[in-house]
């Protein structure tokens, strides 16, 4: 039991730290507007965002704004999406292959770190909120109404899981190809430890 405890703590702990911590560095370190080398200001949302290292890391923004850094965040430029939906999601498993998610169902990838950005199919079109990959094939993102989509192939095809909820979904982080979990509204947690073939529900004590 306290194993159990243990790990839905540290599931809520990481979530919290992906609002936090991007909301505090804002606050406490970035000029508003913010302030784009080959863009000039822009004000809109920061999203989420990633770094691969010290120095390299991406911002996910509205208006399909993905803003790229390669000092630490001490400046930024922006990178074309070709898109203008609200992305919501952002990560990357090396300095030149990543994901990006957001409104409408919304999948971005790119293999040059950014330098251009491709729309994979989804089927669906909730809104997304997050993605990770635990390679540069397996993936997840979730979203909308308890919306679950994984990939083998690194986002050439992506297919729906039944998450068994539809509370919207905000973060997926996972640990394998096989063991991940999603949280979302109203305290949901869900677990899977095969890949997603079956999610199972576990309830933070409060």
């Amino acid at each position: 039991m306290k194993t159990h405890n243990f790990t839905i703590a540290a599931v809520l702990f990481l979530f919290f730290i992906r609002f936090v911590t991007i909301n505090t560095i804002v606050a406490q370190t970035w000029k508003t507007p913010m302030e784009v080398a080959n863009t000039g200001y822009i004000t809109k949302s920061v999203t989420d965002g990633f770094f691969i290292n010290d120095n390299e890391g991406w911002l996910s923004c509205a208006d399909g704004i993905i803003l790229h850094s390669t000092d630490g965040g001490a400046s930024w430029r922006s990178q074309t999406s070709g898109v203008t939906e609200l992305l919501q999601g952002i990560y990357f498993t090396s300095s030149t292959q990543g994901w990006a998610v957001g409104a409408n169902g919304t999948i971005l990838t790119t293999s040059n770190g950014g330098s251009t950005w491709s729309a994979q199919t989804s089927n669906t079109t909730r809104q997304l909120n997050s993605v990770h990959f635990t390679s540069g094939t397996q993936g997840w993102a979730v979203g909308a109404t308890g919306t679950i989509l994984t990939t083998s192939n690194g986002g050439s095809t992506w297919a729906a899981q039944t998450s068994g909820t539809t509370r919207d979904l905000y973060s997926v982080r996972a640990v394998s190809g096989t063991v991940a979990w999603t949280m979302g509204g109203f305290s949901t947690i869900l677990k899977t430890t095969n890949g997603g073939t079956a999610w199972t529900s576990q309830s933070p004590e409060t």
